[in-house]
């Protein structure tokens, strides 16, 4: 009996000490948080086309207020300059050369942890509506969903979704929030409707040229004309619709259709005007349709937003709005995205949760989308295994936003590998340099000279040139600066 008393005393003390340094090493701060996750994504939205990045026209009204109550990162950069590889760094937190994964030939690696695995394993239903085919489960998007709505897989017609993908989305998503309740989720939305070709539906298709009367149909005639190719051939139906866009853009006869197919499918036509430097005959037009396309997403945009204050759930979710990429209209010569010029590399990013130091907060520290990962996990206090924090190659943005601090300087690198192009680009400070990986040439621009990226300085500035090239083969090799 006495013994037992004895080994019940010393037991107790014991684990009173390890209670007081638990108690002085762990900081109260880390306890994990269960805030939901939402991740808003538009395909093609390029950052200067919303107001809150300074556009003229109006397109983004309940964007812009979401951003004055919000943290946005003014100068935020895509890894990888089209769908496939975007998406995969978004999720993986890291770059197109590591995880490989460049057309929807390759597979996601087992290797690489997706943040939705990650988030269920932490207790996250996990749920995503997407719309891009480039976003296939095939190809391992799915991995960590509970449940993975592709559309192209639940007996929608990719026309379907460019006419009535409002209706397919806000249904379903009103329909699971109300499902969720207290549970905490993780909610992926990716939308394709500002993706070329541009048809935003009535009245948003002349929102921003009433007064046009050229040679492009409206959405609804376009449609018309569509779907007379799908009667006359079947095999026109999906690979024809963007390629007919850019010929009637073009002002040429829809009957030239079969000579931009081969198999190239859908982006022969845009093959085209990009090996030809051809600018289009409707430029102006559809610059305007891409614009009502993003003003049809903002409404969108707001009414998910107040369905979310319907809900109560603003005051304890995380909400990032963000894109993959941008989107071309000739400023270097070519349509839609290719190659590694701001138009297509300048993303918006916009992030709100609870507990912000301050809204309307606008940072101009560069920012990448592989930060988007460690940024989630930072503000949830979640501490991932080792595997994880080693195959991050983002950083967390935390720092930033709530010590407003500007942080070391970091090289921001992006790749692209579409349309015939395979480019990567590193910017470090004002300076950005764009090399050619297929003809070896590369261009140099002063960024605060010329942000637009028109006036290739690589002649004036060799040496600075020289550098950054060291530094990008540095960084393709494996040896760069990868935070």
């Amino acid at each position: 009996m006495f013994k037992k008393s004895w080994a019940l005393i010393i037991f107790t003390i014991f684990l009173l000490l390890a209670l007081t340094v638990s108690f002085l090493f762990i900081r109260p701060g880390k306890i994990a948080k269960d805030y939901n996750v939402i991740i808003v994504s538009i395909d093609s939205l390029r950052a200067d086309h919303l107001g809150s990045y300074g556009y003229s026209r109006s397109t983004s009204i309940n964007i812009d207020e979401f951003a004055s109550n919000a943290i946005l990162f003014e100068n935020a950069t895509t890894q990888g300059g089209w769908t496939i590889p975007s998406y995969v760094s978004l999720f993986t937190s890291t770059y197109p050369s590591t995880h490989g994964v460049s057309s929807q030939k390759s597979n996601i690696s087992e290797k690489q942890k997706m943040l939705a695995e990650i988030l269920k394993g932490y207790g996250y239903e996990t749920v995503a509506f997407a719309e891009n085919p480039g976003v296939d489960p095939i190809i391992g998007f799915d991995r960590g969903f509970d449940a993975y709505h592709f559309r192209l897989n639940e007996n929608h017609t990719y026309q379907d979704l460019k006419i009535n993908w409002t209706k397919f989305e806000m249904t379903d998503i009103k329909n699971f929030l109300k499902e969720m309740g207290n549970e905490k989720f993780f909610l992926f939305i990716q939308l394709e409707s500002v993706h070329s070709p541009y048809l935003p539906n009535a009245p948003y298709d002349a929102l921003f040229d009433p007064d046009y009367n050229g040679s492009m149909p409206t959405t609804e005639d376009f449609y018309k004309i569509y779907y007379g190719l799908c009667e006359s051939d079947k095999k026109l139906c999906r690979a024809s619709l963007e390629s007919l866009f850019w010929l009637l853009a073009d002002n040429q006869p829809s009957s030239l259709i079969s000579e931009y197919m081969g198999n190239r499918g859908q982006i022969s036509y845009i093959q085209h005007l990009r090996d030809n430097k051809i600018k289009v005959y409707n430029h102006d037009h559809i610059i305007a349709l891409y614009d009502g396309a993003i003003r049809e997403v903002d409404d969108f945009f707001g009414e998910f937003l107040k369905e979310l204050e319907r809900d109560n759930l603003m005051n304890k979710t995380i909400v990032i709005f963000t894109s993959d990429h941008g989107e071309e209209f000739y400023e270097h010569g070519g349509y839609i995205h290719s190659g590694g010029h701001v138009e297509i590399t300048h993303v918006p990013l916009i992030i709100k949760y609870p507990g912000m130091p301050e809204t309307g907060l606008r940072i101009g520290t560069d920012a990448k989308l592989i930060d988007v990962m460690p940024t989630i996990f930072n503000i949830l206090n979640l501490s991932v295994d080792e595997n994880i924090e080693e195959q991050m190659q983002g950083r967390s943005l935390v720092p930033v936003i709530e010590n407003r601090e500007t942080t070391a300087e970091r090289d921001v690198f992006s790749e692209s590998n579409i349309l015939g192009s395979f480019k990567k680009s590193i910017t470090s400070g004002k300076w950005k340099l764009i090399h050619d990986m297929k003809t070896g040439n590369s261009e140099l621009y002063n960024l605060e000279e010329d942000p637009g990226e028109q006036h290739n300085v690589i002649d004036k500035y060799p040496e600075i040139a020289g550098d950054l090239k060291k530094r990008l083969f540095s960084f393709i090799m494996g040896k760069g600066n990868n935070s």
